[in-house]
C-alpha cells in the first residue's frame, strides 16, 4: 500500500546535526520534515500548529535537555496535531524495560541509535502504511456501524409506518423517527391530494427547534425522480410504481448528506408503500361511508319513488299542456286548471310583476279569487311581494300571525287566508311574478308541496314568458311591416316627384289641346261638322290624359303586396313609359333588348316596378346629355336577369360598398333610401342586386330574380 503523498514528519532530537541529516534524507524522499530540539520547542510548535493540520509520523528522542521522552509522549498523544500520528522512539538507550514501557504506552516502534538511514526510512514507511491501514479499518468499521444503524433505523421506521393506517398519525410518527434516528434538524413531508391534480400540500413538518425548514417551492420548482440537495436540505421524492406521490425535505448535517441520500431513498420507498396503504384505507373508509349513505338514501328513494314518478308524469303532462299555446290567456287558463288538479287547495292565483312600476298584478285566479282579477298590489307588499322581492319561495301555515300579511285581497274576496304556499316565477334569473296557493284542505303545506310547485312554476314561467315574447314580437313585426310599407310608399311618391316636371308637361299638353278645341267650339261659329271634329279631338286628349293619370295612380298607390304572375319585360316597359317624357327632355339614347323567352314569375308587381324605376332614375342622375342607357333581360340557369347599364360618371369602390346602406347618398337634398328599399324588396323576393362600376366608365345594375327551373 502506498504512503500518503508528501507525508509530514516531526523530528524531535537534541542533536542538531543528526536532526538536519535525517531531515535532509526525508526531504529527498518526499517528506515534509519539521525539527524540534527540546520539550519547550515541541510545546510551542504544537501550540502554533493550525487546527486542521496533523503530522503523519513523529521521531522521538528520549533524552532531551528539558524533559525525558517518556514524559513528553503523553503530550504528543493529547495534542490534535499528533494524536493520530505514528510515533517511533529513536534513542541510544537499549534498555529492554524502557522499550517495553514505551511500547506499552502506545509507541509504534523503537529504534536504537546508531542505525542506518535506510532502516529509519524503511521503519517510517512501514509505520505510515500501518497507520493508513489502521485508519482505513477504523473508517470501514465506522461505515459498517453507520450502515447497521441506518438499516436498523430503516427497519424500525418502516415497521412504525406500517403500524398506522391513519395518514396524518403515520406521517407524524415517521418524521419524528427520522429526526431522532438520523440526528436531523427538521423534516417536512409534502403529498399530492390523490383526488385532485393540484400543487403539493404540506401535511406534516417537525423540527427540533433549531431548524427553519424551507417550503417545497423554495427547494425545487418541480418534482424529480431522483433526490436533490439544496444547501443543507435533501429533497427526496416519494415514489410508488413510477408515480410521484410527493416529496420529503430533510434538514441534515452537510457532512452526512452524501451517505444519507441512499438511506433516505430506501426509506421513502417504504414510506410510499405506507402512504399508498393509508390512501387505500381512506378509500375503503370513504367507500364504506358511501355505502352506508347509499343504503339510507335507497331506503328513502324506494319509499318516495312511486310518488316522484307520479309527480314527474304530472309535471310532464302539465308542461306539455301549458306550453301548447302562445296565447297568454290560454297559458293562464291551462296553468290554473293544472294547479287545481294537482294541489288540494281552496284557491290560488298567478301574479305577475309590472316591469315598469314593480307593482304586482293578479293575472289569473281560481274561481274563489275571481274578484281579484287585474287587481294591483304595491311592490314588496304582502307574502307575494316578499317572494318576488327576494326570489325565495315561502311556506306560511299561520298567515294571520305573519308580520308581512297583506289583508286587502281578503277584504275584496271575503275569504280568510289561513295558510299559503308561494313560489317565484323565474325565467333566466328574471323574476316575472309568483304563484300563490291558499288554504290547503287536508293539512299544512309541506316541503314536498314546495318542491312540486317549484317544478311546475318553472314550466309556467317559461310558458308565460314565451307567450309575452310572442305577443311583443307579433306587435313588433306588425310595426316593422307598417314601417316598411310606409317607406316603400314614400319611395314611390319620391320617385313620382322626381318625374314631376316631365309628368306635368305630359299632362299640360293634352289639357292645352282640350282647352283649344273647346274654345274654338264655343267661341266661334263653326259648321256642325267642324264642331264635331274638334270635340272628337278633345275627347281623344281627355282619354289620353285619363290613361296617364291612371298609370301614375297605379304606380303611386299603396302596394297590395299580393304576388301575381307577371312578365318582367312588361314591368320594364311600364316603367319606361312612365319615364318617357323625362327622357324626351334630354338627348339620351335608350336601348332595350328584352329576351322573348322570359317566363312570368310570381312577384308584387308594383314593388318590382318601383325597383326598376329607382335604378333607372339613379342612372339618369349619373348621365349627361348624349349618354346612353341599355336595358336587357335574360333567363339563365334558373334566374331571370334584368340589367341596366349606363355610360355615366360611374362610382368609386367606396361608394359601391355603401350604396345599399340606409341614408347613404352622394346627392344633395336626398334621403338616400331608394336603393336600400330596392335591395330589401329584391331580397324579399328571393333575389339579389349586383353592381359593377368604375369612375368615368358608367355603372351596371343587375337584378336577379328566381325563375322556374327549366
Amino acid at each position: 500500500m502506498d504512503i500518503p503523498s508528501s507525508p509530514s514528519i516531526l523530528i524531535i532530537d537534541d542533536s542538531k546535526d543528526l536532526s538536519l541529516s535525517i531531515s535532509l534524507i526525508f526531504e529527498m524522499e518526499g517528506y515534509q520534515p519539521t525539527i524540534a530540539d527540546s520539550g519547550q520547542s515541541v510545546k510551542r510548535l504544537l501550540a502554533q500548529t493550525e487546527p486542521n493540520y496533523h503530522y503523519d509520523l513523529v521521531l522521538l528522542d528520549l533524552h532531551l535537555p528539558d524533559v525525558h521522552g517518556r514524559d513528553l509522549y503523553p503530550l504528543l498523544r493529547e495534542a490534535p496535531a499528533t494524536s493520530q500520528s505514528s510515533i517511533i522512539v529513536f534513542s541510544g538507550e537499549a534498555d529492554l524495560r524502557m522499550r517495553v514501557e514505551l511500547m506499552a504506552m502506545g509507541a509504534d516502534d523503537y529504534l536504537v541509535k546508531p542505525c542506518s538511514f535506510d532502516e529509519i526510512l524503511a521503519r517510517s514507511t512501514i509505520q505510515l502504511q500501518l497507520s493508513r491501514l489502521r485508519q482505513e479499518k477504523q473508517d470501514a468499521e465506522a461505515q459498517i456501524a453507520r450502515q447497521v444503524h441506518y438499516l436498523q433505523a430503516i427497519n424500525q421506521i418502516g415497521n412504525k409506518a406500517a403500524q398506522y393506517l391513519d395518514l396524518e398519525a403515520m406521517l407524524n410518527e415517521v418524521t419524528k423517527a427520522i429526526i431522532t434516528s438520523f440526528g436531523c434538524a427538521g423534516c417536512s413531508i409534502y403529498l399530492y391530494d390523490p383526488n385532485m391534480d393540484d400543487d403539493l400540500q404540506l401535511l406534516i413538518q417537525v423540527t427540533n427547534g433549531t431548524s427553519t425548514m424551507p417550503l417545497a417551492a423554495d427547494v425545487t420548482s418541480s418534482l424529480q425522480l431522483t433526490p436533490s440537495i439544496h444547501e443543507n436540505v435533501v429533497s427526496v421524492p416519494i415514489i410508488r410504481d413510477d408515480t410521484i406521490l410527493g416529496m420529503c425535505l430533510i434538514d441534515c448535517d452537510p457532512a452526512q448528506v452524501a451517505g444519507l441520500i441512499p438511506v433516505f431513498t430506501v426509506l421513502m420507498t417504504q414510506l410510499a408503500t405506507a402512504v399508498t396503504n393509508a390512501y387505500l384505507f381512506q378509500d375503503i373508509q370513504q367507500h364504506n361511508s358511501d355505502l352506508e349513505k347509499l343504503n339510507r338514501q335507497n331506503a328513502s328513494l324506494l319509499e318516495a319513488e312511486q310518488t316522484q314518478r307520479q309527480q314527474a308524469e304530472q309535471l310532464h303532462y302539465m308542461g306539455q299542456l301549458i306550453s301548447a299555446s302562445l296565447n297568454e290567456e290560454d297559458v293562464f287558463s291551462s296553468a290554473i286548471d293544472s294547479l287545481r288538479a294537482m294541489f288540494n287547495v281552496m284557491s290560488g292565483s298567478i301574479i305577475l310583476r309590472d316591469p315598469q312600476t314593480g307593482d304586482l298584478l293578479f293575472a289569473s285566479s281560481m274561481d274563489e279569487l275571481s274578484a281579484l282579477q287585474h287587481t294591483r298590489i304595491p311592490a314588496g307588499k304582502g307574502i307575494v311581494g316578499q317572494v318576488v322581492a327576494t326570489g325565495y319561495p315561502l311556506i306560511v301555515n299561520d298567515v294571520q300571525q305573519y308580520p308581512h300579511f297583506f289583508a286587502v285581497p281578503d277584504s275584496k274576496t271575503g275569504m280568510t287566508t289561513q295558510s299559503t304556499l308561494c313560489v317565484p316565477l323565474n325565467v333566466q334569473d328574471r323574476i316575472i311574478g309568483a304563484i300563490q296557493l291558499i288554504n290547503k284542505k287536508n293539512g299544512r303545506f309541506s316541503e314536498t308541496d314546495l318542491n312540486l310547485l317549484s317544478g311546475i312554476a318553472s314550466s309556467i314561467a317559461i310558458a308565460i314568458d314565451n307567450a309575452q315574447l310572442y305577443r311583443q314580437q307579433a306587435t313588433l313585426i306588425q310595426q316593422l311591416h307598417a314601417s316598411q310599407d310606409q317607406l316603400v310608399q314614400s319611395e314611390k311618391l319620391a320617385a313620382t316627384g322626381r318625374l314631376a316636371a316631365s309628368l306635368a308637361h305630359e299632362i299640360n299638353n293634352p289639357l292645352q289641346a282640350v282647352h283649344s278645341c273647346l274654345q274654338l267650339t264655343i267661341e266661334f261659329d263653326l259648321p256642325p261638322k267642324k264642331q264635331i271634329e274638334y270635340l272628337q279631338m278633345a275627347t281623344e286628349e281627355v282619354e289620353r290624359l285619363s290613361a296617364l293619370v291612371n298609370h301614375i295612380m297605379d304606380f303611386s298607390r299603396p302596394s297590395t303586396k299580393k304576388p301575381t304572375a307577371e312578365s318582367i319585360n312588361k314591368l320594364i316597359n311600364q316603367v319606361m313609359r312612365l319615364a318617357d317624357k323625362h327622357i324626351s327632355h334630354h338627348n339620351w339614347t335608350i336601348e332595350q333588348h328584352l329576351a322573348s323567352d322570359i317566363p312570368p314569375i310570381p312577384v308584387v308587381a308594383d314593388q318590382i316596378a318601383q325597383v326598376f324605376l329607382s335604378i333607372v332614375l339613379n342612372a339618369f342622375d349619373a348621365m349627361s346629355d348624349d349618354d346612353m342607357l341599355q336595358i336587357d333581360t335574360q333567363y339563365k340557369d334558373g334566374w331571370i336577369l334584368a340589367r341596366f347599364r349606363d355610360n355615366g360618371k360611374g362610382m368609386t369602390a367606396d361608394v359601391m360598398e355603401n350604396i345599399f346602406e340606409p341614408f347613404y347618398t352622394t346627392k344633395d337634398m336626398a334621403a338616400g333610401l331608394s336603393l336600400t328599399i330596392s335591395y330589401n324588396i329584391i331580397r324579399q323576393h328571393g333575389g339579389y342586386i349586383d353592381v359593377e362600376s368604375e369612375p368615368g366608365q358608367g355603372s351596371l345594375f343587375t337584378v336577379r330574380l328566381p325563375g322556374p327551373q327549366k
